[in-house]
């Protein structure tokens, strides 16, 4: 997986139109959907835990690059791009030997054509495993993350 540019991410954030739409449940609890099929799910696992290994190593452009456009804008947005691009492409591992996926459950294929999951991560540094609603969306033959329902600011870039 190829990092995200400093160039790339200066152009995302100057755009002003994001067509994917925020990761929202139009007020249920969880957003509902037909249940996904065995490659989908895979699929699914494959790029969270593929996020948790880019984050556990300190790569958060090339963990950015997991990400739709969309939801990098949104992120971003909120938070705000680093300042020092240079520091965020240089990789420092996280000391406690990072994030672990625990488990995920309810893949979905979501009536917007994107996909959904329950994602339980363990953190190090927090007692209790936190669960999230993962969005993804299917970009260029593969999954993206599109939104995390949940996300806390310690545990989500």
């Amino acid at each position: 997986m190829l990092p995200r540019s400093h160039a790339e991410i200066a152009a995302l954030l100057a755009g002003s139109a994001i067509a994917t739409p925020a990761a929202t449940t139009g007020g249920q609890t969880l957003p509902g959907g037909t249940p996904a099929d065995a490659e989908s799910a895979l699929a699914m696992e494959t790029i969270v835990q593929t996020w948790l290994a880019c984050q556990n190593s300190g790569e958060q452009l090339r963990a950015w690059a997991l990400f739709s456009d969309g939801y990098l804008s949104r992120l971003l947005s909120r938070g705000g791009a680093p300042q020092d691009f240079d520091a965020a492409a240089t990789p420092a591992p996280d000391a406690d030997g990072g994030a672990r996926l625990l488990g995920m459950r309810g893949q979905r294929m979501l009536p917007d054509g994107r996909f959904g999951a329950t994602v339980t991560i363990a953190y190090p540094s927090v007692p209790l495993p936190k669960t999230f609603f993962f969005f993804f969306i299917a970009m260029n033959d593969r999954l993206l993350i599109d939104g995390i329902l949940g996300e806390i600011s310690f545990s989500v870039p």
